[in-house]
């Protein structure tokens, strides 16, 4: 079996990832580039063996194995069965340089393939779709070539020693993902992992070029954004579920992040709807109706007994008046303390002061006068 596909391309060359070409030999031919090819290749044999030259050297390439050709490296391969099943892809792009670099494939490399099946499968997609479909076939094709790049990385990724996961690294973000949203320190994570905190923090800056609480506070982010965006919560639970010590330091993390989507004035909108509900609001006003009906009470008790007694006695008195009208006050603000709500005690101490400061206006008054 054999095919070639060589897309006619137009506007995907302005892509940042497109397939230049690809193909499939059932039985490779013997091939000699002297002066390699002008494109990035990758190339992989799920069927008999053969052999690639390169400096020299010969370098035996079974199944189940992958190899990697830089552009412009002379190389040769050949066959060494009857059957020799080879696979190859050429990925170009503005991107497609990045991408192989962030891979770690700049060089000539062998890699070892434990599974090839979802790679075929894609390899099978991006074939079809050129086949199939000569108006959107291209671009089809370059959607699954970033799939086909993915898969490709993560199978040789756990072999390559130079982009291998280190086992210390994994077990420390397993442990944050299942344990997010409660307090996690340096020691927990290198206990987990059995490291030491200078490793830990090396291993984390070279696999995700951030430290591990950086780590941490981000992977929270993350989840706070799905609570925020898939359900009613308010922010103070958000923050909670999420594992931040608090609501103001949450919200003065989550400022930084994603800030088109989440602009830095809707923590404070959401704070509004983050509010009790109705009824709760109810319960307050009347705490607050009950306390100005006292506050009225007594003030009216005070001119009464002023009007039945001489100046200097109705002094003292009226300031004990006022001594016992700021005790009642003062029991009746911790009944607002059970408030849910910061905001809320605030603004009932707020509305209590003002009401005091209108009662003692109405005696100082009533004194004058009298």
């Amino acid at each position: 079996m054999f095919f070639a596909d060589y897309p006619i391309l137009g506007n995907e060359k302005s892509l940042p990832l497109y397939l230049q070409n690809m193909g499939h030999h059932h039985c490779q031919d013997h091939l000699i580039r002297p002066e390699g090819y002008h494109y990035d290749q990758i190339l992989y044999c799920t069927k008999g063996s053969g052999t690639l030259i390169f400096e020299n050297k010969a370098i035996p390439i079974p199944h189940d194995t992958a190899i990697f050709i830089p552009a412009e490296t002379p190389h040769e391969y050949y066959p060494e069965e009857d059957i020799w099943d080879i696979h190859w892809i050429v990925p170009c792009g503005y991107a497609a340089k990045d991408i192989l670099t962030q891979f770690g494939l700049t060089e000539l490399k062998t890699f070892h393939l434990s599974d090839t099946k979802m790679l075929e499968h894609i390899f099978r997609k991006m074939h079809n779709a050129l086949r199939t479909d000569s108006i959107f076939g291209n671009y089809k094709a370059s959607g699954y070539l970033y799939d086909f790049l993915m898969e490709f990385y993560r199978l040789i990724a756990y072999k390559d020693p130079a982009t291998a996961v280190s086992s210390a690294l994994m077990k420390a973000l397993d442990y944050i993902n299942y344990n997010y949203f409660s307090p996690i320190t340096m020691d927990e994570l290198c206990s987990v992992s059995g490291v030491t905190k200078q490793h830990l923090c090396l291993l984390f800056r070279k696999k995700l070029s951030m430290r591990p609480m950086e780590y941490i506070a981000k992977r929270r982010i993350q989840e706070a954004k799905a609570l925020l965006t898939g359900t009613e919560k308010s922010i103070e639970q958000v923050a909670e579920e999420t594992g931040f010590c608090s609501e103001s330091y949450f919200c003065k993390l989550f400022k930084g992040h994603d800030p088109l989507r989440f602009p830095p004035d809707q923590i404070s909108t959401n704070k509004k709807k983050s509010r009790p509900k109705a009824a709760q609001l109810c319960r307050k006003l009347t705490l607050l109706l009950h306390l100005s009906e006292t506050l009225a009470a007594v003030n009216r008790s005070v001119l009464s007994w002023l009007e039945r007694n001489n100046s200097l006695a109705a002094a003292r008195s009226t300031s004990c008046c006022i001594s016992l009208s700021f005790r009642l006050c003062s029991s009746l603000s911790c009944i607002s303390a059970s408030f849910t709500s910061l905001w809320l005690v605030f603004e009932t101490f707020l509305s209590i002061e003002l009401l005091l400061a209108c009662c003692e206006n109405e005696l100082v008054s009533a004194l004058l006068t009298y």
